[in-house]
């Protein structure tokens, strides 16, 4: 008896060493497993915090911001994966840096498969630019959507200082190099410079969404960098439709013809090093 026990507990290990080194292994090799799942599956992809290039856990403000790498590379993943039909942005964003949506953005143009946005609380700014590349945008009636524009705002304390007879000693190799330096109070010049670096991000990012939603119906609204409600999106055409997960696995269905959808969740990856040095 203590023997047919022993070899029972033997086959069992090895059957949980099999399953492990089938995941463990791909995933060390750079390639993602599914376990044999067939085509029906839709990769689920987080946008979760503010957007940046490295992503990351900030200890000294406890954020989070979503890495424009992990996203592409994940968007990637999905795409080279066979038993992947379609991808969802699940988006819970204020936005970010420029380069970093426009990153994911141009991808999820060039992707073979569809990408859905599934806006929940906030997909705003650089995320709803990544939102407009994509197939469809879902959201929730009380989403807050929108609020497209650029801004470069910083403190100015020059004449604080003086209030306190500190002295700014402005060491630069260049009459720019300073540029926005809070000890000292910007010029005309300089103030021109700023704004006309912000308007060309801003152009460019506007005609990107342009391009992507024929839909909107008053841009010159949209323009003002408002922020819309989901409902209020959805009659501005800045969204296709409202609802919970339901809706969102119906639009998954209409849209790739699938009759079941089965999730499967990529999280964003934590960088343990960023999390401890902040």
């Amino acid at each position: 008896m203590n023997a047919v026990f022993k070899f029972i507990i033997a086959i069992i290990a090895i059957a949980l060493l099999g399953v492990g080194l089938a995941y463990v292994v791909p995933s060390f090799l750079g390639v993602e497993s599914f376990g044999g799942l067939v085509g029906g599956s839709v990769a689920l992809i987080k946008i979760d915090g503010a957007i940046s290039v490295s992503g990351g856990i900030s200890l000294n403000t406890l954020s989070t911001s979503a890495s424009s790498n992990d996203i592409v590379a994940y968007l990637e993943r999905a795409e080279k994966t066979s038993s992947i039909s379609a991808v969802v942005l699940e988006i819970n964003s204020p936005g970010g840096g420029a380069v970093a949506g426009m990153e994911i953005a141009q991808k999820i143009k060039s992707m073979d498969i569809p990408v859905i946005a599934w806006i929940r609380e906030t997909g705003t700014s650089a995320a709803y630019i990544i939102a407009s590349a994509c197939n469809a945008i879902v959201a929730h009636d009380f989403s807050l959507v929108g609020n497209l524009g650029t801004t470069m705002s910083y403190i100015s304390f020059g004449h604080a200082l003086d209030d306190y007879n500190i002295t700014y000693n402005r060491i630069t190799s260049g009459v720019y190099k300073d540029i926005g330096s809070p000890y000292k109070e910007a010029t005309d010049e300089e103030l021109e410079m700023l704004q006309k670096i912000v308007n060309e991000i801003n152009e460019g990012a506007l005609e990107f969404v342009r391009e992507n939603r024929h839909q909107i119906l008053d841009w010159d609204d949209v323009i003002t960098a408002k922020i819309y409600t989901g409902k209020e999106a959805l009659e501005a055409g800045l969204v296709d439709y409202l609802g919970t997960k339901d809706v969102l696995t119906d639009v998954v269905k209409n849209i790739t013809g699938l009759s079941s959808v089965s999730y499967i969740s990529l999280a964003q990856q934590i960088d343990l090093w960023s999390l401890l040095t902040g």
